[in-house]
């Protein structure tokens, strides 16, 4: 392929994959499955890293979380609710492992593998033992209280017996046979 087929290329998937956010996220109406948007996203990241030069200033790979919605009070994060790479082969899970190590400069520690949940991306926040505001990822700055909503679920404990500050990020999420 050309430079021009190339540029080409990262252009239609930047334009498609923000149709598919669009959908998916203002709209509730996804066009596409998770596996087959995962594969575009992917495909995409390949192009931008292989012609970092070609890669577009409003490119979807730069974009962490969802944009704020207007229906809830914005809130900031106190430190950015970043985003983790996926991993569908052992090799990505090796380059993770390595680059960590170097990163952290780390010779011998552990973690563990999950399997990925698709839900709402959330912090938590209790002090002195209590409940008090959750806020979704949002664009990794600024998110949505959603506190109201989230102190509804039964499994979120809305008192723990840790009594200083502290802040829990993970994963909302409903099975569909609770649906």
């Amino acid at each position: 392929m050309s430079n021009q087929q190339i540029k080409e290329k990262i252009i239609s998937l930047n334009n498609y994959l923000k149709h598919l956010n669009h959908l998916y996220y203002d709209l509730d109406a996804p066009e596409v499955d998770d596996k087959t948007y995962d594969s575009l996203y992917s495909e995409l990241l390949e192009l931008e890293a292989k012609y970092p030069s070609l890669v577009l200033e409003d490119s979807v790979t730069k974009i962490i979380g969802a944009f704020v919605n207007n229906k809830f009070k914005k809130t900031k994060h106190n430190k950015e609710m970043l985003s983790l790479d996926k991993a569908y082969k052992k090799s990505e899970i090796f380059s993770f492992y390595e680059n960590f190590t170097q990163y952290k400069n780390l010779e011998n520690f552990g973690f563990s593998l999950e399997p990925k949940i698709d839900g709402l991306s959330i912090s938590i926040h209790y002090d002195n033992g209590k409940f008090i505001k959750a806020i979704t990822r949002g664009d990794g700055t600024t998110g949505e209280d959603v506190s109201e909503n989230v102190f509804q679920i039964r499994d979120v404990p809305k008192q723990i017996s840790y009594l200083k500050p502290l802040e829990v990020r993970g994963e909302i999420y409903m099975k569909k046979s609770t649906w």
